[in-house]
């Protein structure tokens, strides 16, 4: 059964598609606010209610409280998040997430995470360098160098504001269907790519909110921020969207890679 079948009598009350990018459904139910995702791979759907239900059990970050699962849809009641959304509490909290998952070493094998492989991405990116223009030689020097990252934990896959709401000093975090196992400079990298006017403060504060020795970090953030921006600089010239949207998104994420590079 359907959530509309489930609840006829609900109310629908907006698109959230500039708050989610799963362009999440806002309905009132039952006197009740609710979101409501659904998902195209049933893998996807597991992902998220796995990570839900993992820290429902170990509450190290706090998550929306799901008021329906089924038929691959996921129903959550609606924080009103604060407009601004804070980017150094999200740093402190995966830094937590990766240090106690690195210290407990307690989900590695589980078949449902995501496995984050920076080399397999990077010979992807090697293969289209030459969708990347001036810059080719630069980079594929760069992508060949790099390694494989001893460090694995539980990572996010995918860390920016729109993954995650701010409400009383406290982040809710949602969209996990990139969520595995992975570099944590991954996760750091992406606040980076994405908000890159706190680039300082956040290395700074998630160095210092770490449980565990990481010396390699700030190299592995250099790798995994270049390798997803191209990532992402290669998927928007596939994307149906407007070409002066394209290319001021483009160059936000160059801008920020070429200070790497």
């Amino acid at each position: 059964m359907g959530f509309i079948k489930k609840f006829p009598n609900a109310e629908f009350l907006d698109n959230l598609s500039g708050i989610s990018r799963n362009n999440s459904l806002l309905y009132s139910v039952e006197k009740n606010k609710v979101v409501l995702k659904k998902f195209e791979k049933p893998i996807l759907f597991k992902r998220e209610l796995f990570i839900y239900d993992l820290f429902n059990e170990i509450p190290i970050v706090k998550t929306p409280k799901i008021f329906y699962e089924g038929n691959l849809e996921l129903a959550t009641y609606f924080i009103n998040s604060e407009k601004e959304k804070d980017i150094l509490l999200a740093t402190k909290d995966w830094a937590k997430i990766h240090s106690y998952f690195i210290n407990n070493n307690q989900i590695e094998k589980n078949k449902i995470l995501m496995k984050h492989d920076i080399i397999k991405n990077a010979n992807y990116l090697l293969v289209n360098i030459n969708s990347f223009g001036k810059n080719n030689k630069t980079l594929s020097k760069i992508l060949n160098s790099i390694n494989s990252s001893k460090t694995k934990t539980l990572i996010c896959g995918d860390l920016f504001a729109k993954n995650f709401l701010t409400l009383k000093k406290t982040n809710y975090y949602f969209d996990f269907e990139f969520s595995g196992i992975g570099s944590p400079a991954k996760d750091v990298a992406s606040l980076i790519l994405h908000h890159p006017t706190r680039k300082e403060k956040i290395i700074e504060l998630y160095k210092d909110s770490l449980d565990f020795k990481y010396p390699s970090l700030e190299k592995e953030i250099k790798e995994e921020l270049i390798v997803r921006g191209l990532q992402l600089i290669y998927l928007l010239d596939k994307k149906d969207m407007k070409n002066d949207l394209r290319q001021n998104m483009k160059n936000k994420f160059w801008e920020v890679i070429e200070d790497y590079m």
